[in-house]
């Protein structure tokens, strides 16, 4: 796609919309009928097994898009891929939202975007409200420019080094931080918060629930840390030791290497001010994303 420079703020002509719903068949069946008039096309990718899903999502008049793109190299839920094979199916692409299938939309999205001049130079977001209190989530992470809401526009000078429609980074095996990566291509002069149209989510129990996915996670690369230079190593899946060997991806570059974990100090350091460095590169705010290869040994008893 040719990329346009400079693009001056316009009124949006069209409002598309892709989720991914895998095993999230019954919270799509209760947002998806509030959320589908609010877009000129709604797709859903889900898996050729995911039949509830397929059932919801035709019910309703969303179109599906079929992949197993999310298993693909032994991942767990590589939720990147499968908003990859989303995009590759839109049709005459303006304005673009990513969600969850568990996110339920203001009713005054559509008069807002289309009654508001964007810039399609930036990456638009809003805030998140709960259905329930979930335990462990941080107080800031509804009000972030995360998956469950992310607008922007094919054309962003931000995506021009990504070739369309495989726009968001692939590396990630699960469906944690290649949000963060996505939104972390704008600059945060880009990123702006729309007030007006805050959704609700169709809360989970705790924080980093089913980001690996729903499905069995044994032998696959799943998801069990990230890493900051404010707060270090935190674990969001409980394992009974360390693994033996980790793969990082950081949330900036989307590079990714897989190493021993004792070596993981050769790869990441922090300075003096709380600044994050991987691979010898600087991701300041950033995080890096870490993984192993799920056995019954890690398992938490």
């Amino acid at each position: 796609m040719h990329i346009l420079r400079d693009m001056p703020p316009a009124l949006p002509r069209r409002l598309s919309c892709i989720l991914v719903s895998v095993n999230y068949g019954d919270e799509l069946a209760k947002t998806l009928p509030e959320n589908i008039p609010l877009f000129d096309e709604l797709i859903v990718v889900t898996t050729p097994e995911d039949e509830r899903t397929q059932t919801v999502a035709k019910m309703y008049g969303a179109k599906i898009v079929l992949s197993r793109r999310c298993y693909d190299d032994h991942h767990v839920f590589n939720k990147g891929r499968m908003l990859n094979d989303g995009l590759a199916a839109l049709e005459q692409p303006d304005w673009v939202l990513f969600t969850d299938a568990d996110i339920f939309m203001n009713q005054g999205l559509r008069a807002f975007v289309l009654h508001h001049p964007l810039d399609p130079e930036c990456l638009y977001f809003t805030m998140r409200g709960e259905l329930k209190d979930i335990t462990g989530q941080p107080a800031w992470m509804n009000a972030q420019p995360n998956g469950y809401f992310q607008l922007f526009h094919p054309r962003a000078a931000a995506l021009s080094h990504r070739s369309w429609p495989q726009v968001v980074n692939e590396n990630f095996c699960s469906a944690g931080s290649v949000d963060s990566w996505f939104s972390q291509q704008w600059s945060k002069e880009k990123q702006f918060v729309l007030e007006d149209v805050r959704v609700m989510h169709l809360s989970s129990d705790k924080y980093t629930q089913n980001w690996n996915g729903k499905q069995s996670q044994l032998g696959k690369w799943v998801q069990f840390g990230i890493y900051t230079g404010h707060t270090g190593f935190k674990q969001t899946l409980a394992l009974d030791h360390m693994p033996e060997e980790i793969k990082l991806t950081d949330t900036l570059y989307g590079e990714s290497i897989v190493i021993p974990e004792g070596d993981i100090g050769k790869y990441m350091q922090v300075d003096s001010k709380g600044r994050l460095y991987f691979h010898g590169k600087p991701l300041d705010w950033r995080h890096v994303h870490i993984a192993c290869i799920m056995t019954e040994e890690l398992l938490s008893i």
